[in-house]
């Protein structure tokens, strides 16, 4: 189901190049915003370009697939009621 997240036994390589439309390597504020919708997390460009600026370490705003693991993790995480630093 689109509407649930990626299951653990997915890889986040494969999360993320299902959501980099434009296969650049990385992803950017439409495809953050793409993703997060079928994730089941309505947000708007702005609200995606929030989570953008939390992920983004080296402020290219754009996520590579490292900045995206971090961001899956902790989406993860979350839905484990685990504690998400």
């Amino acid at each position: 189901n689109a509407a649930t997240p990626p299951p653990a036994a997915e890889s986040v390589e494969a999360v993320f190049d299902r959501f980099d439309a434009d296969n650049s390597g990385d992803i950017d504020v439409v495809e953050l915003r793409n993703a997060l919708v079928a994730l089941s997390m309505p947000v708007d460009t702005a609200q995606a370009g929030e989570v953008m600026k939390k992920y983004d370490a080296d402020h290219s705003r754009r996520l590579d697939v490292d900045e995206f693991r971090t961001l899956v993790e902790q989406l993860r995480a979350f839905q484990q009621g685990q504690p998400v630093g």
